[in-house]
């Protein structure tokens, strides 16, 4: 029994083999009598317009893979094979290439990153990295912001601006010009500029014109200074400068006084 069924397998597995056999010689009989035909050309047209072409022809499409264009929109034809006035049998495909578009990219979040490490991840996303602006604020060569939100796709090779921090650094400021000011105006104006009073010296006016009158300071007028700094004033004494026992310092002698007494 065992011996019956063993040859009716056997016999089973020839049979299918000898029809599919027939088959495939069938229909390579059928397609070698088909009329040969000249392939047009799909080359810029959307699917269906393709297809609607090909089938006029009595061929077929078959869609064989993507690539990125940037002359040719998405989703169109980019290549074919075989190519525009080949001949070939009626009923066999034309395979084709889809554009996918042009290539685009994803913003990736860069705020909070050194430039470096920055440019360097743009550009692992096919993106370029320009610091275009630079600020006193935080830790220098750090990231603070982005110009384009992160996420947003944008075409290869695109430049991303970003602001820089230019570091903690001092934000500097005109000197003031105080010369000629009364003392607690040039005070007040030191205040107002964010620059504070250091060491005020009276002396001597050379000209009594000048009694009370700021005669002097230390940095000059015009001088780039970091805010807070502190600027020493040389004062004209508002009465004429005593002696050592009682007697007036001649005019046009200018004579400083200190802490410790007068010093010629």
């Amino acid at each position: 029994m065992l011996r019956r069924v063993a040859i009716f397998g056997l016999y089973g597995s020839v049979v299918v083999g000898v029809a599919g056999l027939l088959a495939y010689f069938s229909l390579s009989l059928v397609i070698d009598r088909a009329p040969e035909v000249a392939v047009p050309s799909v080359a810029g047209l959307g699917l269906a317009e393709a297809l609607d072409k090909l089938l006029a022809s009595k061929l077929d499409l078959e869609v064989r893979g993507f690539q990125y264009s940037d002359e040719v929109p998405e989703n169109r034809v980019l290549h074919q094979r075989p190519g525009a006035g080949a001949v070939i049998k009626a009923g066999r495909a034309v395979g084709v290439i889809l554009s996918r578009g042009s290539e685009r990219h994803p913003v990736p979040a860069v705020v909070g990153l050194s430039l470096e490490d920055a440019r360097i991840l743009l550009e692992e996303a096919g993106l370029k990295a320009e610091a275009s602006a630079a600020i006193p604020d935080g830790a220098e060569g750090h990231v603070l912001g982005q110009a384009v939100e992160a996420g947003t796709r944008l075409l290869k090779g695109k430049v991303v601006p970003l602001l820089v921090s230019s570091g903690n650094k001092p934000l500097l400021l005109r000197m003031p010009r105080l010369e000629g000011l009364p003392r607690e105006k040039a005070l007040l104006d030191l205040d107002a500029a964010g620059l504070r009073s250091g060491r005020v010296d009276e002396v001597a006016p050379a000209d009594p014109s000048q009694r009370g009158l700021v005669v002097g300071q230390e940095p000059p007028p015009g001088s780039p200074v970091a805010r807070g700094v502190a600027v020493d004033l040389k004062v004209a004494a508002a009465a004429p400068v005593k002696e050592e026992g009682g007697r007036s310092k001649p005019e046009g002698k200018p004579a400083e006084l200190t802490s410790t007494g007068v010093r010629p």
